[in-house]
């Protein structure tokens, strides 16, 4: 799209998918390490902003040395309306398959994996789906920045939905900073997702009235963009205030290193669309890509930042009851020697890494009594293990949960000698919590 826009020649064009395809393969042979099915949380979130950022370039690319606002938006006008399309074309596509592979399985005596499910669904959204939707976009895009043709569905929803609950939405916000004022009670954490929800609603509104605001009788929608964006800054130290309280008790998590990042984003499009004259519209998508992928990588990235976070609060919790010491666990008993709630956050921080980031950078402070196998074990019952290694088995967490999952194979029978059969029960469970079972207890 981008070198039919530009008129690459053939070279050009051949240097481009090859930079495509190499990136692609880099993906999936550095950053996929693992099956689908165990996927850490860092695995889950790499690929879901990477997938973000591709689509986000595809709304900036074909503008990316051009500032044209009018033909940026009408672009962007119709790439939402086929990627609607194309979402509503490719769902019923999978559901019919889904649905056939199913009456497959239940009416004949072939089995189905479920994993073919998956199988189609990749194919769809990740080959199909994107040949579709650039498909139906126009090739001749230099004509859409002289078109005045603006829809007027497009102006109603803005002006007659959006901006109504934008503005009670700030005027919410805004007695909620007052009582605050007013209390001296510091904003709860839960205020940092309303304010960047607020902003995305803001920021979406604004993109949607821009063109319309050439016209004489549209003049207040400057002035709304002018007052959003002041009003925003405010709110956006609000949000500081709230995820620093959050820092400073729990220290860096992914979801909490984008909260702040996103509020210096915020900052920084707030100043750029306050003082700015030329408020080139590209330069939103083209932001938060740079940051979502910068986030992704190097030492600043979130996955780093988060990890050596949780990493040196339990050193510095372990350390300050004697549980660690010369980076060697001591074998002190933490039920004893820990009050209840930093067990609660040794086990936090714990379960933390391990679903998010493995336990690396730990390993040599326990590895002594680790079992040989432990480098083998599957995820969860390394997660099992080091929660043993580090005392905390039984350990009584306030939100324990009395029910347990239990997994039988339909095609787990095999005769024993000297018994009828045996069934086979996996039991998953990650805690390694005591369960009583006919007056005898397991762990």
């Amino acid at each position: 799209l981008i070198g039919e826009r530009f008129k690459w020649e053939l070279d050009k064009k051949l240097i481009g998918n090859i930079i495509v395809v190499a990136l692609t393969g880099a993906y999936y042979g550095f950053i996929l390490t693992n099956e689908i099915s165990d996927w850490t949380t860092t695995e889950v979130i790499t690929t879901i902003l990477l997938t973000i950022s591709s689509y986000l370039v595809a709304t900036f690319g074909p503008f990316i040395t051009r500032e044209e606002n009018l033909g940026f938006w009408q672009y962007n006008r119709l790439l939402i309306q086929q990627l609607s399309l194309t979402f509503l074309v490719c769902l019923t596509f999978f559901a019919g398959i889904a649905l056939i592979l199913f009456s497959i399985d239940s009416l004949f005596t072939i089995n189905i994996e479920e994993e073919l499910y998956g199988d189609f669904f990749v194919v769809i959204a990740g080959v199909l789906a994107p040949l579709m939707l650039f498909s139906l976009i126009p090739k001749d895009l230099n004509k859409l920045n002289s078109d005045k043709d603006l829809s007027k569905v497009a102006k109603g929803f803005g002006q007659y939905v959006l901006v109504p609950l934008v503005t009670v939405y700030t005027a919410i916000l805004y007695i909620y900073a007052a009582n605050i004022l007013i209390s001296q009670e510091w904003p709860k954490g839960i205020i940092s997702g309303l304010i960047i929800g607020y902003a995305v609603v803001g920021i979406v509104t604004l993109l949607i009235l821009h063109p319309y605001q050439d016209v004489k009788a549209n003049t207040w929608i400057t002035k709304y963009q002018n007052w959003f964006y002041i009003l925003l800054i405010p709110l956006t130290i609000m949000l500081f205030m709230a995820i620093g309280i959050r820092l400073s008790d729990y220290g860096f998590t992914e979801s909490r290193y984008y909260v702040l990042v996103l509020g210096i984003w915020l900052v920084a499009l707030s100043s750029y669309f306050t003082l700015s004259k030329k408020r080139d519209l590209k330069l939103i998508p083209l932001s938060v890509t740079v940051v979502l992928v910068l986030s992704l990588f190097g030492p600043w990235s979130a996955f780093n930042i988060s990890e050596n976070s949780q990493v040196d609060r339990l050193q510095t919790l372990l350390e300050e009851h004697e549980l660690l010491e010369n980076n060697t666990l001591t074998g002190k008993v933490m039920d004893t020697d820990m009050e209840l709630e930093k067990q609660q956050s040794v086990h936090s921080i714990l379960r933390y890494l391990g679903s998010n980031h493995d336990y690396t950078k730990i390993e040599p402070w326990f590895m002594d009594e680790a079992p040989e196998n432990y480098k083998q074990l599957p995820q969860w019952e390394k997660n099992a293990t080091v929660l043993a290694i580090f005392g905390v088995k039984n350990y009584p967490y306030a939100y324990r949960s009395t029910q347990r999952s239990f997994r039988i194979d339909k095609n787990s029978y095999f005769n024993i000698s000297g018994y009828d059969h045996l069934l086979l029960v996996n039991i998953r469970n990650d805690h390694r919590q005591k369960i009583e079972i006919a007056d005898k207890e397991y762990w």
